[in-house]
């Protein structure tokens, strides 16, 4: 399953079977249907998770849901969708099981690894409960209710794993806690309290959609173009003398006007003959010498996500920096167009080579 720009993610089923996640940063990363009976009618479902708008530059026309076309292989999908919100109200009780097919209200300790509402309670002896912050590191991702009030959203990879609970809004006696998590809770069903947040514990590598890479060194191939770029932030667009044909395109950074040695790369877009990025050219990241995890999200696929707001940037100081861009079959470019990161100078290339393979 191929969908074009799902902002943010979109949680696939196939007649009420979960298959996977599109991912608004891994492009690349496409659930796969199971093969079904000949002639049988079949419901793709997508559940649709926004998660806040970009509020800068380009990107502030940030629109939500599927934003292109949807295929399967190479077909598209063109007709029959119907598009609901889906209310998620934590004092509905049992009539949000009937609005939400593939979300369910469990009441039991069994963890799901679909998304689902999970019903809680703490009981309290104080007639003035104290502020307080829950817990949410032993789940994955998904949003909490206390007394139908809504404490945010909660994602293991951190930094934050608490919310904060306003001790005015706990009661003596019984307090519902209401939990919607999109792949359930990695361990128990359960939460705690804390006295302090926890707002500094990154854990990248609980990432659901973490990328492994298929090339951990420096490949390359046939060199096809090299030259320097200006330190500026406009975009540099570089034509090949002929067109080059190949599955793997490896951009390596030899020095960088940066005093750290740090590269970023805003977007990298591969062209047609006319100078136009090639929409239909698959790509995905194969290989990179490193990605920011800790400090930022410079992960390498914000290379190819569209968005020039999310720059690939490098962790290692040490040159030279490369990234590698792999296609599923032989594809042919005429040429390509950096982008500079553009919220800041920090990282922008000056000489570089071009590799095709």
């Amino acid at each position: 399953l191929c969908a074009e720009n799902v902002h943010d993610f979109g949680y696939v089923f196939v007649d009420s079977e979960f298959v996977g996640v599109l991912d608004r940063r891994h492009r690349s990363v496409k659930p796969v249907i199971p093969r079904g009976t000949t002639g049988a009618r079949r419901r793709l479902r997508i559940l649709l998770e926004p998660m806040g708008r970009i509020n800068s530059s380009q990107g502030m026309e940030d629109r939500k849901g599927v934003n292109g076309r949807v295929c399967i292989g190479r077909r598209e999908l063109s007709g029959g969708w119907t598009a609901k919100m889906m209310p998620i109200d934590p004092d509905g009780g049992e009539d949000v099981k009937c609005k939400m097919e593939n979300v369910k209200w469990l009441k039991t300790a069994v963890p799901s690894k679909v998304p689902s509402l999970y019903r809680g309670a703490l009981s309290i002896g104080n007639e003035n409960p104290a502020d307080t912050f829950l817990d949410m590191s032993g789940w994955t991702k998904g949003i909490a209710w206390v007394n139908g009030h809504n404490l945010g959203r909660f994602w293991c990879i951190g930094p934050q794993q608490t919310l904060y609970v306003p001790g005015c809004w706990m009661k003596k006696g019984d307090n519902e806690i209401v939990i919607l998590d999109f792949f359930g809770p990695r361990g128990e069903c359960s939460v705690d309290f804390r006295d302090a947040p926890i707002l500094g514990l990154l854990r990248p590598e609980l990432d659901f959609n973490r990328k492994k890479r298929m090339n951990t060194k420096f490949t390359g191939g046939a060199e096809v173009a090299s030259g320097s770029f200006p330190s500026s932030g406009e975009p540099q667009v570089v034509m090949f003398d002929k067109p080059v044909t190949g599955n793997f395109f490896t951009f390596q950074i030899n020095s960088v006007y940066d005093r750290k040695n740090l590269a970023a790369v805003a977007e990298m877009d591969f062209l047609d003959a006319d100078g136009n990025p090639l929409t239909s050219l698959d790509l995905s990241v194969s290989g990179v010498d490193s990605e920011e995890e800790v400090r930022e999200d410079g992960a390498a696929e914000n290379a190819i996500d569209g968005q020039v707001e999310a720059p690939w940037v490098t962790s290692s100081r040490t040159l030279p920096h490369w990234i590698e861009f792999s296609s599923g079959t032989k594809a042919a470019i005429f040429g390509f167009r950096y982008t500079p990161r553009q919220s800041g100078s920090m990282g922008r290339v000056k000489d570089w080579r071009f590799y095709v393979r």
